[in-house]
């Protein structure tokens, strides 16, 4: 009987021999965590040091191919605006992490007491322009401790 257009075919069962030597392994490498997490360790370490001295270095072949294929792929298929948005798609978080950093610096600058006027102990033993340019600080604050201070909680 020939098969018409739209029949979706018929499922095949599961190999359960593959299946069962699957879950075995698995739980085979659970247990020898379980009961010599010492043993698991070293050779997990011994293993992963050998995999990179061996193949290192086509790691480092693969990323590099995988990038230039991928920016000639842009270019390509969309020209210097599929390269350019990228850029901008991947840039963004980075965006957003710097521009938290700065929000955090600006409060932190705005906290702390060796900014704020009048806040400095006098010391004694300094010499005479720091003195002095402490008292211009004291006429006129920094900027940061006019507009950005917020009392911390």
């Amino acid at each position: 009987m020939a098969e018409q257009v739209g029949e979706r075919p018929a499922t095949q069962p599961a190999d359960l021999v593959v299946l069962g030597l699957g879950v075995a392994g698995v739980l085979a490498v659970v247990a020898w965590g379980v009961f010599a997490r010492g043993s698991l360790a070293s050779f997990g370490a011994a293993g992963l040091n050998w995999t990179i001295d061996t193949f290192g270095w086509f790691f480092v072949v693969a990323a590099d191919a995988f990038l230039v294929l991928a920016v000639a792929a842009l270019l390509l298929v969309g020209g210097l605006d599929a390269l350019q948005q990228a850029t901008i798609l991947v840039a963004l978080p980075f965006v957003v992490v710097m521009l938290g950093l700065a929000v955090a610096l600006v409060r932190e600058m705005a906290a702390d007491p060796v900014l704020r006027a009048g806040a400095r102990p006098r010391r004694s033993g300094l010499a005479a322009a720091v003195r002095a340019a402490r008292s211009y600080e004291e006429e006129d604050p920094p900027p940061v401790t006019r507009w950005l201070h917020r009392p911390r909680e």
